[in-house]
């Protein structure tokens, strides 16, 4: 009997052990492998309207399922302060390559001098862009 228990106890205490390697290994596996990259700095003449307060960008690609949706919120966003522009990465990949977009949508909130103040991924609620302008321009 003694034996028996002593096998149980082993074949639980191994089993354990395969567990949690395999925890190990999957969590691994689940992290991402590549950084996003969102550009610190925007050229503002590379943009439409360059002499406005501020400029919202969204990087986006007709394979992006979101950001069709994305493109249509932006231009709500437009004032006579805020210059917004879509560089869809099919007609203006240069430009997506130029400051290292690796994920679409992105959007990008600059100042005058084109410093990225703020910046969402992926397909977020009009309110949340509404309100990274705001915050990005101390109304927020």
């Amino acid at each position: 009997m003694t034996v028996r228990l002593g096998i149980a106890a082993l074949l639980i205490a191994i089993a354990w052990i395969v567990g949690k390697h395999l925890d190990r290994r999957l969590a691994s596996k689940a992290q991402p492998t590549e950084r996003t990259s969102v550009p610190a700095q925007l050229e503002r003449a590379d943009f439409p309207r360059p002499e406005a307060a501020w400029l919202v960008v969204l990087f986006s690609s007709k394979s992006c399922g979101g950001c069709a949706e994305m493109s249509e919120k932006l231009a709500v966003l437009a004032t006579d302060e805020v210059a917004v522009c879509d560089v869809g990465y099919e007609t203006q990949r240069e430009l997506q390559e130029r400051y290292s977009v690796d994920t679409v949508p992105l959007l990008v909130v600059a100042d005058a001098e084109g410093v990225v103040r703020a910046h969402a991924l992926g397909n977020v609620p009009a309110s949340d862009m509404w309100a990274a302008v705001a915050r990005a321009r101390g109304r927020g």
